[in-house]
């Protein structure tokens, strides 16, 4: 008879909250770690797209020394690249303060 009473006995409100707050927790993980992995996979893009800029940028280099044009595309090259490479470690830099915000 006592085994029918136990598994007939209504939960107490104390083991719902607290299964509500596991839950909770768990939400928030599973969650966080979606956003975080999202974020990964774009900002490594990003950091890979700066790369293939720069990449671009000593191809052109090459190719400008090679035809007599090195001075003046060397610094227009140089200067675009240095502005990617600092864009992407700028947006790195953020995207890094806000996850450690937010832990």
């Amino acid at each position: 008879m006592e085994k029918e009473k136990k598994t007939t006995e209504e939960p107490k409100l104390e083991d719902i909250i607290a299964e509500l707050k596991v839950m909770g927790v768990q939400l928030k993980d599973a969650f966080k770690t979606t956003v975080e992995s999202e974020k990964a996979k774009k900002l490594r893009a990003q950091v890979a797209d700066g790369f293939d800029t720069l990449t671009d940028a000593f191809d052109k280099f090459i190719k400008d020394a090679k035809s007599g044009q090195l001075e003046k595309d060397i610094k227009k090259g140089l200067c675009d690249s240095i502005k990617a490479i600092n864009e992407k470690l700028k947006q790195y830099s953020e995207a890094k303060k806000e996850e450690e915000g937010e832990e």
